[in-house]
């Protein structure tokens, strides 16, 4: 892992982002199972447009370098979406 990958990973930039999946834990917690369970479906709806979103930048940006990003194509993604 290069010192990019490290630093967008646990960089200043997305401190809130991590945070925030520590705060639904906690709200998660000592909830009912049907408070758990919105939590859950708004997560895998977030991660569902957040990975449409970034399919499109990535095929563009994969066009623009010739480089390949096998998390994105398709592999990886769908098993997010399952």
């Amino acid at each position: 892992m290069s010192y990019g990958d490290f630093r967008l990973l646990w960089g200043e930039e997305i401190q809130k982002m991590r945070s925030l999946c520590s705060v639904l834990e906690r709200y998660a917690w000592k909830a009912s199972p049907l408070q758990k369970l919105v939590v859950v479906e708004v997560l895998e709806a977030t991660a569902t447009f957040f990975f449409e979103a970034a399919l499109a930048v990535v095929m563009e940006l994969q066009e623009a370098t010739n480089k390949e990003y096998v998390y994105f194509e398709g592999g990886y993604v769908g098993w997010e979406s399952h």
